[in-house]
């Protein structure tokens, strides 16, 4: 008989862990939800104000922002690429001295 009461005691305790995960995510989702409906909203507005400009106008927005992406893109290729010859230089200069270390 203690061992069913045990057993049913930690079975509640599981299920009251197990709701109040659910709650959890419940409010975790609402967030998400509210935060996709602002975003949503905020992107029907955008479209709003592209709709209202000229085809020139768009068309130097969108030149604009594209030519931003790629300078964005450009600059984190070439920090890449600097880091990467750094790590190769400081390789190559740490064998050079190992081999005037070892050689003489």
């Amino acid at each position: 008989m203690a061992a069913k009461i045990a057993e049913l005691e930690r079975k509640e305790g599981a299920l009251a862990e197990r709701d109040k995960l659910l709650s959890q995510r419940e409010v975790e989702l609402k967030k998400k939800i509210e935060d996709l409906r602002l975003l949503r909203a905020k992107q029907a507005q955008r479209l709003e104000e592209l709709a209202k400009l000229s085809q020139s106008e768009a068309k130097g927005q969108l030149m604009d922002t594209v030519e931003k992406q790629l300078s964005e893109d450009i600059s984190r290729k070439i920090r890449e690429a600097e880091e990467e010859i750094k790590l190769h230089s400081e390789e190559k200069a740490r064998g050079i001295l190992l081999d005037a270390i070892q050689h003489g």
